[in-house]
């Protein structure tokens, strides 16, 4: 990660401070809208007087592979993942349109 701007460098700063002394590193996920999501790791450190951040995508994509029953009745009534046999068929999913008819003036 890199800014020029001096405030977000300073929070950056602060934050690789505190990552560095626990011994840490930043874990988040992203995805690209799909359902498919990924692991970033944000690794912060000091070289040569300067401080930085190193941003390391996951290679491969997350998935939940392993699943336990709830141990208590939900108050939520909780929705299932969409799956490919519950999505609807892509051509229910595309819209068509109608050609208009041009009217002849006479």
């Amino acid at each position: 990660m890199y800014s020029t701007d001096d405030e977000v460098v300073r929070k950056l700063y602060e934050e690789a401070e505190r990552r560095l002394k626990k011994d840490q590193v930043g874990v988040a996920t992203f995805s690209f809208g799909g359902f498919n999501s990924y692991y970033i790791f944000l690794v912060p450190y000091l070289k040569e007087g300067k401080f930085g951040w190193l941003v390391k995508f996951s290679s491969r994509k997350t998935q939940p592979n392993y699943a336990m029953e709830i141990p208590v009745k939900a108050k939520i009534p909780i929705k299932e993942v969409p799956t490919l046999q519950v999505l609807p068929p892509i051509k229910a999913l595309v819209a068509t349109t109608k050609k208009k008819k041009k009217k002849v003036v006479a």
